[in-house]
C-alpha cells in the first residue's frame, strides 16, 4: 500500500500502518507525517488533536521506536480514541510498560476507549505492570453520554497466566465481555476494563515463552471494513455505502523539515496530568515546523531498553481484531458508521437527522445529513 500514512477526516486524524512501517525509512516517515499533521491542527486552534484510529498493527517495531509514538502523544496531549497494536512481535513486557506509564498521564478527556494487544508478546508480568497503570489511577471508567464507559480492551493470544486474568476479573478491576452476548458489564460505573473474550472463564492465551521476533511467522489476514489496499470504505452488507475516500480525503501534507528522529535522553515526567502541549525548549512541534520530541517516560521501576523476544500469530485464517468502530470525537464507545449512508427514514427525528441501520452491530443509528455526525442515541427535538 502507497500513500500517506496520516489521514486528515471529519472524525480526526487516522493512522494507516499496518504492516507498513517494515521497509527502512517508514518509520521516520510515518513520525514526520504524525507531526506535520499535528502541528497543522494546532495552528487551526483543534486542541487537543483527535487521533480516532491509531492502526501500526503487524510491525516489528523496536523498543525505541515504540517508545517515542507514545512519547509525542504524551507530549502533545493527543486524543487517541481507539488503538490498534495487535499482531507485533515486538510487543513485549518493557513495550506494554511503556503503555502503562502512557496511561498514567491521561485524563478522563483525552483517555482511548479502545486498545487491541491480541497476539502480542505479552506475558505475565507485563499484565500485571499495565493493569496496575488501571488500578492505581481513577482514569476509567469514564462518562459519555450519562453512561459509565470502561477501555474495550483485547489481549487473546499472548502468554499471559489464565489465572492472573482470572484475579482481576474476581477483583472487578475488569469483566468480561462476550459481543455476540448483550451489553458491556462496564455499565455497572465500577469496572475499567471491558475484556473480550469469546467463552466465558477462557482468555485464550498461549503457553510457554514468546519465540524470538525473528522466529515468529508471518502474520495472518486480517480484515476489517477499511480495506488497506485501496483505502476503500467496505461497509458491511448489501445496502452499505461504499464510497472511494481516496479522492476525496484531505491528507496532512508536510510542510517543513523533520528533526533526527534519534531517542533523546531520558526525561521524567510528570507524575500525573497531561503533559504540556509544547515542549520548550529543545524540539516540540510548533506551528510551521515539525520536529521529534523523544523524551523518555520513566516509571517507578525504570523503563528497560534492552527489549525481549517477542511472539507472533500462529497460522491460519484470523478474525479482525479491531472491527469495533472507533471512538466519537468528543469521547465515548463505539462510534456509529460515519459515512454517507443511502436515503433513510426522517420520521419524528428533527431536521435534518435521518435513521439507519447498522449491518455490522444490527442496530439502528442516526445520522446527521448537513455536518456527518451520527449517534447511537436518538436525538431530541
Amino acid at each position: 500500500m502507497s500513500g500517506p500514512m496520516v489521514l486528515t477526516t471529519h472524525a480526526g486524524l487516522e493512522i494507516k500502518a499496518r504492516r507498513r512501517l517494515q521497509t527502512p525509512g517508514a518509520f521516520d516517515k510515518l513520525l514526520e507525517e504524525l507531526a506535520n499533521a499535528i502541528a497543522q491542527k494546532e495552528t487551526q486552534g483543534q486542541t487537543p488533536p483527535v487521533i480516532s484510529d491509531l492502526d501500526i498493527s503487524q510491525n516489528k517495531l523496536s523498543f525505541e521506536q515504540f517508545e517515542a509514538v507514545f512519547t509525542q502523544l504524551g507530549a502533545h496531549n493527543v486524543h487517541v480514541q481507539r488503538f490498534r497494536l495487535f499482531g507485533c512481535a515486538t510487543l513485549n513486557d518493557d513495550v506494554v510498560r511503556v503503555i502503562g506509564d502512557y496511561f498514567r498521564l491521561l485524563t478522563k478527556e483525552n483517555a482511548p476507549t479502545e486498545m487491541h494487544l491480541s497476539d502480542c508478546a505479552i506475558t505475565t508480568d507485563g499484565f500485571l505492570t499495565f493493569v496496575s497503570a488501571f488500578e492505581e489511577t481513577d482514569l476509567y471508567p469514564l462518562q459519555t453520554h450519562g453512561r459509565n464507559v470502561a477501555l474495550y480492551l483485547r489481549l487473546e493470544n499472548n502468554y499471559i497466566s489464565e489465572a492472573a486474568i482470572q484475579e482481576k476479573v474476581d477483583l472487578g478491576v475488569m469483566k468480561p465481555y462476550n459481543k455476540s452476548r448483550g451489553s458491556r458489564p462496564s455499565a455497572d460505573g465500577t469496572t475499567k476494563i471491558d475484556l473480550v473474550v469469546r467463552d466465558a472463564g477462557k482468555y485464550q492465551q498461549k503457553e510457554g515463552e514468546p519465540p524470538a521476533p525473528e522466529d515468529a511467522p508471518p502474520p495472518r489476514e486480517v480484515w476489517d471494513n477499511w480495506d488497506q489496499k485501496g483505502n476503500n470504505w467496505q461497509g458491511g452488507g448489501g445496502g452499505s455505502w461504499q464510497p472511494n475516500w481516496q479522492g476525496g480525503q484531505n491528507w496532512a501534507r508536510p510542510q517543513n523539515g523533520w528533526g533526527a528522529p534519534g531517542v533523546r535522553p531520558a526525561q521524567n515526567f510528570a507524575a500525573a496530568g497531561a503533559l504540556p502541549a509544547r515542549v520548550m525548549p529543545g524540539g516540540g512541534i510548533r506551528p510551521g515546523g515539525a520536529q521529534l520530541i523523544a523524551p523518555r517516560m520513566i516509571s517507578p521501576g525504570g523503563l528497560k531498553t534492552n527489549a525481549a523476544a517477542g511472539g507472533w500469530p500462529r497460522g491460519g485464517a484470523a478474525q479482525d481484531r479491531s472491527r469495533t468502530p472507533a471512538a466519537r470525537t468528543n469521547g465515548g464507545a463505539a462510534r456509529p458508521p460515519s459515512a454517507p449512508p443511502p436515503a433513510g427514514k426522517k420520521g419524528d427525528l428533527p431536521h435534518p437527522w435521518e435513521e439507519h441501520w447498522s449491518d455490522e452491530y444490527q442496530i439502528p443509528y442516526f445520522w446527521n445529513s448537513e455536518t456527518g455526525d451520527s449517534a447511537w442515541e436518538k436525538p431530541q427535538f
